[in-house]
This record gives structure tokens, C-alpha cells and sequence, in this order.
């Protein structure tokens, strides 16, 4: 997946998320390197309001839920600075796009980090 197409994707998830009060995530599947993060309003419900998949999965390090504030952004692919700090630390391949959630509530230095190689989303809602 080129750049410019996960920064497409990227700014669709931002966009959706800004319009929201809040959402909660959670790790829903991950099976044969997918991972796929859903969102919700409700999580009493069944029915996500947006699934993130990501593919091709080489680090996983976060909570298995989590709250966000929507009024910030709450999720971003890390530039390339941010990105070589966290490549030292994990020893991520070549290749690898890192992502960023923003948990509401956790010290201001924390992140929930993906790293994979391509990303979708589908809006449920």
C-alpha cells in the first residue's frame, strides 16, 4: 500500500471519529496478521460504528479496550521522526507503516501503536 493511500485512509477515520462524542475501541480478531479494531458509542451493542483493519500486522501494542476524546485527533500515522524512536525500540522491518491511537485518559507520552503494512475501514454506522 503506497503512503499517500494510507494517509487517505487515515484522514477517512479522523474524519469519521471528529464527528463523534467520544468512541471506545477494542481489539476484536486478530487471525493470520489481521487485526481488526472496532469502535463504538454503545458496546452494548453488536454492531460496531467503525471497523480498522489492518493487515499484514508486524507489532501490536496496546490495550484490548480503550476511551478516546474525538474533540483531538485520536488516531495518526507517525511521521518519520516519531516512527525511526519507535523502529529503534521494537526493531520493525522495513516496509511497515506505524500507527497511533490516542487513549483518553493515559499519561500524555502513552500510545497504542500498530504496525503493518496496509489498512481499511468501513463505517457501520
Amino acid at each position: 500500500m503506497q503512503k499517500n493511500e494510507v494517509e487517505s485512509v487515515v484522514g477517512k477515520i479522523n474524519e469519521f471519529l471528529i464527528k463523534q462524542m467520544w468512541m471506545d475501541f477494542e481489539v476484536t480478531q486478530y487471525k493470520d496478521y489481521e487485526l481488526l479494531i472496532t469502535g463504538s458509542l454503545d458496546s452494548t451493542t453488536t454492531i460496531s460504528d467503525i471497523e480498522i483493519s489492518f493487515q499484514e500486522v508486524f507489532l501490536v501494542s496496546l490495550p484490548f479496550s480503550w476511551q478516546t476524546d474525538t474533540s483531538q485527533v485520536a488516531f495518526m500515522l507517525l511521521s518519520d521522526t516519531e516512527a525511526k524512536e519507535i523502529n529503534r525500540r521494537f526493531k520493525i522491518e522495513q516496509g511497515n507503516y506505524i500507527f497511533k491511537f490516542i487513549p483518553e485518559d493515559y499519561p500524555s507520552d502513552f500510545g497504542c501503536y500498530v504496525a503493518s503494512k496496509s489498512i481499511s475501514m468501513r463505517i457501520n454506522k
